[in-house]
């Protein structure tokens, strides 16, 4: 019988995996719902969160765009200095290199500071990055 830490353990680590149903409204972004995974995340409740912000340091980018709406759907506030790291080192480009993604992973950010906290200051730029040769 598996002890609790290595079930949650094991239950996150589970996110990366598809199927996430993946939608957009036309934007350089898609929005996600969770699947089973996600959804057996969020019914464990606050008990999930410190799961999932560890998760957040080995993570993958699909991986934390799932991690980052698990913690929005939980309202998990212990999640804000751990998201404002992710935040700067995306931004500073140290994790996540803006040519290998759209802009999905800016707008969960966004999305979990405004379902968290009501903060609409963390908007992100809806263009796309120009690659370093484009003219």
């Amino acid at each position: 019988m598996k002890n609790r830490d290595t079930e949650m353990r094991e239950l996150v680590s589970k996110l990366g995996t598809p199927p996430w149903f993946r939608y957009s409204t036309g934007g350089p972004y898609h929005s996600v719902m969770p699947n089973e995974t996600g959804e057996a995340i969020i019914s464990k409740g606050k008990d999930a969160v410190p799961y999932l912000i560890d998760r957040l340091d080995e993570s993958t980018l699909d991986e934390t765009i799932y991690i980052l709406e698990c913690l929005t759907q939980l309202r998990a506030p212990e999640a804000r200095e751990r998201v404002l790291q992710l935040k700067k080192d995306v931004d500073e480009g140290r994790k996540f290199p803006p040519a290998e993604r759209d802009r999905s992973l800016e707008y969960q950010i966004a999305k979990y500071f405004w379902g968290v906290f009501g903060e609409t200051g963390h908007r992100f730029d809806f263009t796309m990055p120009r690659a370093p040769d484009a003219e």
